[in-house]
């Protein structure tokens, strides 16, 4: 039977002896932070834990630093590094050097740190922007059944079934329920993942049951909120299904991306103040975080209606998105997105929308598509778009014509290949040569080229941002793209990836810093 490796000290039982024979480094990093989150939680204990139960995957990927993991310095990694991290939790050990700030390796012994980025700034996972402790969200009450009853309930369905309503959303991947083609782009139906329509997350839900979800994260993407402020964001809970803790060939994460309508729009942001006091309380030294979750996401902060609300995944930029590995060795994967909806008979339906910033690549060579897509790229690149030194501007999503975008994410249709590889003829189909020309003339005042551009294109679209190979890390001038956890920022262990540990959270929180500000702790 698959089991999830728990908090408890029985899964240090799990570790055995890791690394012997690398030269000494002189990588910085934090003794204890193997998870490189930049602070010491039970979450390194676990990513100590499934590195070697999981032989690097799903978790293990994220153990970059075994100098880190290497909590007693003792130069080995095994149980006592685990036992260390609870007894520095529990105030019965001392972390040795470096700690609590970051530092080099004082003892030379047989280990490395080939990567360690939460140095800079620590602080930056921070408790207003992510919350990545399954307990905490358990204890919130925030499990999937609650979401997905809550989901149901406020569809106005006359007879609300979430075990009904989850098998109609899996079960619509295959047969008459799968359109052929989602803005007019190929969509792939009959996949192995449809078998969930057929399974029960709910009954027995817990480790005995691998058909049911853990609550990953909880995400506050209040940047989502812009004039004229009629949402005060996006707030999202993230699940992933048990069979993925044990089983690279059986993952399926789900994320509930809430659009939170604004109670008083016309006081702008102010509208949202009780929400985001809630957020901001989480920070404090003595904050009820299971209450303040449950408000946020369950039964309202202030006058701010609860995120999980069937009407906040319909509209705007709330949506439900999926990613998937199913069947096979590794599991094929696939990133889709879904709106709520209401049949015609006002029965609560989850139904597949096409994947905005996922744009069908094959439409770059497509006589009928591709001068539109041109024209949105160089208008993009041309005059502002390269000069500063972000190029959000260059998103896929932001093209402005949603019938670019596919119907899941292109890594799936193509094999993970990028803008460049179709544009320049290196997939399948003629290079498109005018197209190469016109974005490097746009491009070379910036002493970039098409390539550098097509990079950074894909590099925001759906596949660029959860992939590793389909693009260049280096994307010219200086520019490297984040990197991911292979497919995801965020595992079934609650694992961040170094993208979201030293780019887009530092930039969420330095943006909440400057126009939401930090409050004032109860």
């Amino acid at each position: 039977m698959k089991r999830r490796i728990a908090l408890e000290i029985l899964a240090v039982v799990l570790i055995a002896a890791l690394w012997a024979g690398s030269v000494q480094a002189q990588q910085t990093f934090m003794r204890g932070d193997a998870d490189g989150d930049g602070q010491i939680t039970m979450s390194d204990m676990i990513a100590i834990a499934v590195w070697q139960y999981a032989n690097g995957a799903p978790g293990g990927e994220a153990l970059t630093c075994f100098d880190a993991a290497d909590v007693n310095d003792d130069g080995n990694l095994n149980v006592s590094d685990a036992i260390a991290v609870t007894g520095y939790l529990f105030g019965s050990y001392v972390i040795p050097a470096p700690f609590p700030a970051a530092g080099v390796d004082p003892t030379a012994d047989g280990l490395d740190c080939a990567y360690y980025d939460s140095t800079a700034d620590p602080a930056a996972v921070n408790p207003r922007m992510i919350i990545h402790d399954g307990t905490v969200l358990e204890r919130a009450g925030l499990d999937f059944a609650t979401v997905m009853k809550q989901i149901a309930v406020t569809s106005g369905d006359p007879n609300p079934n979430p075990l009904a309503l989850y098998r109609q959303w899996w079960g619509d991947l295959g047969g008459n329920g799968c359109p052929a083609t989602l803005n007019g782009f190929p969509n792939l139906c009959n996949r192995p993942e449809m078998a969930l329509g057929g399974t029960d997350p709910f009954t027995g839900a817990g480790p005995g049951n691998d058909e049911s979800y853990i609550p990953v994260a909880a995400i506050n993407r209040f940047d989502r909120a812009t004039a004229p402020y009629d949402s005060c964001g996006s707030f999202s809970l993230l699940y992933a299904i048990r069979s993925g803790l044990d089983d690279v060939a059986f993952r399926n994460l789900i994320i509930f991306e809430a659009d939170v309508p604004n109670p008083a729009p016309q006081m702008g942001r102010a509208g949202c103040a009780d929400l985001y006091e809630a957020w901001n309380d989480l920070d404090c030294p003595a904050a009820d975080q299971p209450r303040l979750l449950g408000e946020i996401f369950l039964r309202g902060a202030g006058s701010v209606p609860p995120a999980v609300d069937f009407a906040h995944y319909r509209k705007g930029i709330g949506e439900i998105r999926t990613s998937t590995f199913w069947g096979g060795t590794q599991g094929t994967w696939a990133f889709r997105s879904f709106k709520t909806d209401l049949g015609r008979a006002g029965e609560a339906r989850i139904e597949q929308v096409p994947v905005t910033g996922s744009t069908h690549l094959p439409a770059l060579n497509d006589p009928m598509i591709a001068p539109g897509i041109e024209q949105a790229v160089i208008d993009a690149v041309s005059p502002t778009g390269l000069a500063a030194p972000a190029f959000t501007g260059l998103s896929l999503e932001t093209l402005g014509d949603p019938a670019y975008h596919g119907a899941i994410s292109e890594a799936e249709l193509q094999g993970a290949a990028s803008a460049w590889q179709w544009v320049s003829g290196g997939v399948q189909g003629p290079r498109n040569q005018g197209l190469i020309d016109d974005v490097d003339q746009v491009a070379q005042p910036f002493g970039l080229d098409a390539e550098n551009i097509f990079d950074r294109v894909t590099a925001l679209t759906c596949a660029g941002c959860h992939t590793l190979p389909i693009v260049q890390d280096d994307l010219g001038g200086g520019m490297a793209r984040p990197l991911p956890n292979q497919f995801q920022h965020i595992n079934e262990y609650g694992v961040l990836s170094p993208a979201l540990r030293t780019v887009f959270l530092p930039a969420r929180r330095a943006l909440w810093d400057a126009v939401i500000g930090t409050g004032t702790c109860p």
